[in-house]
C-alpha cells in the first residue's frame, strides 16, 4: 500500500483547503513571550562558546545583532522577521554581557 494514509489524508487536507493554523495560532509563533528573568538567563545567558563566536565580529553593533539572532534562534526557533525587534529587555541583557552600553 504505497502512500496509503499519507496520500488520502493530503488529498482530504487539500480538497478542504483548511488552514493549518488559526490566525491567532500564527501570531503565537511570531512574538515574544512575556520576558522575566529567569527566562532571560535561561534563553539568552551567552554560552563560552557563543561568546567565543559573537566577538570574533568586527563591530559593537554586529556583535549585538548576532548575538540577537543566535539567541532568538535558540530561544524561538527562528530568526528575527524583517523589520521585526527584538525586546529591549533582550537587548539590555546581551549588551550587558557584551560590555556595551545598554541599548
Amino acid at each position: 500500500m504505497q502512500g496509503g494514509f499519507t496520500a488520502s489524508a493530503h488529498s482530504l487536507v487539500k480538497r478542504q483547503n483548511a488552514p493549518i493554523l488559526t490566525s491567532a495560532q500564527r501570531q503565537q509563533f511570531t512574538r515574544f513571550p512575556t520576558l522575566d528573568e529567569r527566562l532571560l538567563a535561561q534563553y539568552y545567558l551567552l554560552s563560552e562558546s557563543d561568546l567565543r563566536q559573537v566577538t570574533a565580529r568586527r563591530r559593537n553593533f554586529n556583535r549585538l545583532g548576532y548575538a540577537v539572532q543566535l539567541t532568538v534562534l535558540q530561544h524561538l526557533g527562528r530568526t528575527l522577521g524583517a523589520g521585526e525587534q527584538p525586546p529591549p529587555e533582550v537587548l539590555g541583557y546581551l549588551s550587558e554581557q557584551l560590555g556595551l552600553d545598554r541599548v
